[in-house]
Parts: C-alpha cells; structure tokens; sequence
C-alpha cells in the first residue's frame, strides 16, 4: 500500500509574488515552507473533487477525477 506520508524532492516554477506571500504566511503560522505548499495543495485537490480512491489490486491507491465517466452525474 502507498504510503500518504512518504515525500519526493520536487521543483517547480513559482511565481515572485505568490512565494513571498507564502514566506509571510509561514513566518505568521510558524510552520514550514514544505508544510504549508502540501497543505495547498491538499486543499486545492479537494476543492476540486480530486482523491484518492481505495486501494486496487495492486495495492495502490487510484487518483479519482471528478472528470471521470465514472464520476459524471447519469
């Protein structure tokens, strides 16, 4: 089974204006830059009806898109 608390080093583009606006965020909430970019994004995947599905077969949790013929409404 996938661990959900297992990290990879990852690099990205980012805008000036949005990192400086997470370093204040970090510095008022007391938390970590890497902490507070997976908590976004977390929410932004929820907000958008984004998760992860039971485990498969495999033993791998599926990601489930809410553009899914699965997830559409009949």
């Amino acid at each position: 089974m996938s661990d959900q608390n297992r990290k990879t080093l990852r690099s990205f583009y980012c805008r000036d204006y949005l990192w400086e606006l997470f370093e204040v965020m970090t510095r008022d909430l007391g938390c970590s830059m890497d902490y507070l970019i997976n908590e976004s994004m977390r929410h932004y995947a929820r907000s958008r009806n984004y998760s992860l599905a039971a485990a498969s077969r495999s033993g791998d949790p599926q990601v489930v898109s809410p553009f899914d013929d699965a997830a559409a409404p009949p």
